[in-house]
């Protein structure tokens, strides 16, 4: 089996609500539109992969099919060790001697789809290829965005209408945003606790704003005004590169301290398991950390360390990857109530009455691509 080819598709649908983080300050920031990229891997035995990538990155298509593709085509794509390193540029290749980038991102995609191909080549799901830890996980939905600049609220009215809604689809965790104000979000926080009761999780997100509003020590003083309401981690309270900072929230908050989304490869997550400045990381695998093949490289890293992994939205790949990994903790479902993403598979997941995942049994990656929603929504650039 040999690789002919690859495939890159664009869409843009238009947000049903927009909304943004701590660190949206104008209407700039609020996210109005969904641009995918649809990245396909064919072979000259009828067989492909495919995975469905985030579009914040206007490089993407150009590097995977410019750089990346003349470097695979004619491989046998179950030698995946070999042509992560061959994208990669070892010892010597297209990109720059540097071991981060937006070259990393491409990689990681073509990677995820090269894995969803040899899960359909060999008849089996990816979580078995991986290590088949279990087949059932537990997930969380991951929204409480701000859906105003100043208005606190509008905020509350749209808590109140969201959170009880991820209650009914099943949901045993939620995930909202923090970071803005301390007052605020702590009558954020108070509202959704009361609204989920004592029993559930609730994970708050940063969202890397404190690097911007005080550093360290603001983050901390943030989060101990949180703490009250029993947040089950902090996520992203600084930019991952800020080792000592982060590892000064860590050593201050009892709450585990969550990060890892934009970090890249295992070299990078290295850094922060070593310093010890993150309790759960949450490796992105095919929006930044590499692919499947570096969440291997980094769920091996991390388990050494005791330290636990959780998949960054991308629920589709992270549902197979948290499966396989025995200190797998939990798959992020990123805005569950937005139906749009939803239409590019015929068979999206979902969690169950108690609120998890039972992982596809189908071959590689289980996507199943809605063409007649493609053909409606494809854009030529971005």
């Amino acid at each position: 089996m040999k690789i002919t080819g690859v495939r890159v598709r664009i869409t843009k649908d238009q947000a049903q609500t927009p909304v943004t983080n701590a660190l949206g300050t104008s209407e700039d920031h609020f996210a109005r539109a969904h641009i995918m990229h649809i990245v396909e891997v064919f072979t000259d035995e009828d067989v492909s992969g495919v995975v469905v990538a985030d579009g914040g990155n206007p490089t993407l298509r150009w590097m995977i099919e410019h750089h990346l593709q003349p470097l695979i085509v004619g491989e046998d794509p179950r030698n995946y060790e070999r042509l992560w390193r061959k994208m990669f540029g070892e010892p010597r290749g297209w990109r720059h001697q540097t071991t981060k980038g937006e070259a990393i991102r491409a990689i990681g995609v073509v990677d995820t789809a090269i894995w969803d191909l040899i899960g359909k080549a060999s008849n089996t799901p990816l979580y078995q290829l991986l290590g088949g830890f279990r087949d059932r996980v537990p997930c969380y939905a991951s929204g409480g965005h701000y859906v105003s600049l100043d208005s606190q609220a509008d905020e509350l009215r749209f808590l109140e209408t969201e959170t009880p809604r991820f209650i009914e689809l099943g949901y045993r965790a939620v995930k909202m945003r923090v970071g803005r104000h301390i007052g605020h979000d702590c009558q954020r926080a108070k509202l959704v606790r009361d609204i989920i009761g004592p029993d559930m999780h609730l994970m708050m997100d940063f969202n890397f704003s404190q690097t911007y509003h005080g550093g360290a020590g603001q983050a901390i003083r943030f989060m101990r005004a949180l703490e009250p309401f029993d947040p089950y981690w902090f996520e992203d309270p600084l930019i991952m590169d800020d080792i000592t900072g982060l590892k000064q929230v860590c050593d201050a908050i009892a709450t585990p301290i969550a990060t890892g989304e934009r970090e890249q490869a295992v070299w990078g997550f290295r850094e922060l398991v070593v310093n010890r400045a993150a309790d759960i990381l949450l490796p992105d695998a095919v929006n930044a950390a590499g692919g499947v093949t570096q969440w291997r490289a980094i769920s091996a890293l991390a388990e050494a360390y005791r330290i636990p992994m959780a998949g960054h939205a991308a629920e589709r790949v992270h549902t197979h990857c948290v499966a396989a990994t025995p200190n797998g903790l939990t798959v992020e479902m990123f805005r569950p109530l937005e139906e749009r993403r939803h239409l590019f598979e015929s068979n999206p997941i979902r969690p169950d009455k108690d609120g998890m995942i039972s992982v596809p049994q189908t071959p590689g990656l289980g996507v199943e691509l809605d063409e007649h929603y493609i053909a409606g929504h494809l854009i030529e650039n971005y």
